[in-house]
């Protein structure tokens, strides 16, 4: 079973001056969306705090870009983190396909 991970982010939160900036992210809100192609799907839902690092050259708000925001989410929840949550969504899909659980009628008709 192949899953495909897309990572979406619904909304940003911002220090709207910080840092000689303007518009500067601290919080980012995720979904992540697992597809087996075979019409299973499964979300995760977060957010993370994205730490402001003076080194890293500063991108402006309007140059953000989905691929530059997932950098800095995956980034700041880590490999281990990532892992988990891709984990618990294949666990789901899984569940889709060979339930663990199902509700029975009484056997006594």
């Amino acid at each position: 079973m192949s899953i495909t991970y897309t990572w979406t982010f619904p909304q940003l939160n911002v220090q709207t001056s910080a840092y000689g900036q303007t518009d500067v992210v601290y919080s980012v809100s995720y979904v992540v969306t697992a597809d087996d192609g075979d019409g299973h799907t499964a979300q995760a839902y977060g957010s993370c705090g994205i730490p402001y690092i003076a080194e890293d050259s500063f991108v402006p708000y309007l140059g953000l870009t989905p691929s530059i925001v997932q950098d800095w989410v995956t980034t700041s929840l880590g490999t281990e983190q990532v892992g988990n949550i891709e984990a618990y969504l294949s666990t789901q899909i899984a569940d889709q396909i060979n339930p663990p659980t199902a509700t029975l009628p009484p056997p006594w008709g």
